[in-house]
């Protein structure tokens, strides 16, 4: 049993440092695939340890190569961002998380880096076709500055219609508004504000009388599809909106989330 926040035997031999090693780089070898098993409470602070307090305990072997062998770029961007907001609501409670700082720095490097990881992980399909996978690592915060623009710019040809939106998946001509408005939010943290709301007044055409959206539009045909308008969908529309106004207190939150 290990109390959640606390150090392991394990954690304190795979966090020592290598010769000539800095803290970026020895929180990636944590999180290496290959190293999974010997770096168990590591992996495991991506996949949240079961129970509270003294009774909480870490995932098995099992179930750590599990999560590791299907590592995916827009989890791993997501969880990202998610320890970055655990580690300020920490500080805010006066408790020292170190841990979580260890896989998010390590988090950081391999988004940054080390995409290669990514290539032999067993899901069906491998990154790259996902628009998610494109823009996440600068929505959840890992790639700021020109390194978030030079990634942006470099698929936008790929995935992103003139007039029309962003697609879901690279050899569909579907667009959908969900991907489009976070896409909007990811140019908004890299400094394409300007990008981002051209494409935010891309996706009206898909807003219905009632305020709502529709999920995407499929091309040549133009057809409304699937049809339906969840709630889901006109959130990241609420979500972009404001990051586009700038004038509420959390109109920077996607902008601010690089820690």
């Amino acid at each position: 049993m290990l109390r959640v926040g606390a150090m392991s035997n394990a954690d304190a031999r795979c966090s020592a440092p290598m010769k000539g090693e800095d803290a970026d780089a020895r929180a990636a070898r944590s999180l290496d695939p290959k190293k999974a098993v010997a770096c168990t409470p590591t992996s495991s602070a991506l996949m949240g340890a079961t129970g509270s307090g003294a009774n909480a305990s870490v995932p098995s072997e099992n179930s750590t190569q599990y999560a590791v062998a299907h590592r995916v770029i827009t989890g791993c961007a997501s969880i990202h961002g998610s320890l970055v907001c655990a580690r300020r609501i920490a500080r805010v409670l006066g408790r020292e998380r170190p841990l979580w700082d260890e896989v998010r720095r390590g988090l950081g490097v391999i988004l940054r880096e080390r995409e290669y990881l990514f290539r032999d992980a067993s899901v069906p399909e491998g990154p790259g076709r996902y628009s998610m996978d494109w823009y996440y690592p600068v929505l959840g915060g890992a790639l700021r500055g020109n390194a978030a623009r030079v990634r942006l710019q470099a698929e936008r040809e790929r995935f992103i219609g003139e007039g029309v939106g962003c697609r879901c998946v690279a050899d569909r001509a579907w667009y959908t508004v969900a991907e489009t408005c976070e896409l909007v939010m990811a140019l908004d943290a890299g400094g394409l504000q300007e990008q981002g709301r051209a494409l935010f007044e891309w996706v009206q055409r898909l807003r219905c009388k009632d305020g709502g959206y529709w999920m995407g539009i499929s091309y040549p045909n133009q057809l409304r599809w699937p049809p339906e308008r969840p709630s889901w969908t006109a959130a990241t529309v609420i979500l972009a909106a404001d990051t586009l106004d700038g004038n509420s207190t959390t109109s920077s939150f996607f902008r601010d989330l690089a820690d």
